[in-house]
């Protein structure tokens, strides 16, 4: 994904209303949360991510480090 598809997913979100930002939540609690969650096999988190515009993937190799970046970004 580039920098060109991230500022055209935010306008898109904004076009409609959609925040791209998240507040009252804090990084390690959303990391805790995933660890109950329906996905998660064998102690790991199955996460759909892009690849670009419609093109989605599963990945199963996130770190909590990893998740942890991504959400102050949104945070």
């Amino acid at each position: 994904v580039t920098e060109d598809d991230v500022t055209a997913y935010k306008e898109a979100l904004a076009a409609f209303g959609i925040p791209s930002r998240v507040s009252g939540l804090q990084a390690a609690a959303v990391i805790e949360a995933t660890k109950n969650d329906k996905k998660m096999e064998a102690g790991v988190i199955k996460f759909i991510l892009l690849d670009g515009v419609g093109r989605a993937y599963i990945d199963r190799t996130v770190t909590e480090e990893e998740m942890a970046s991504a959400l102050l970004t949104i945070l």
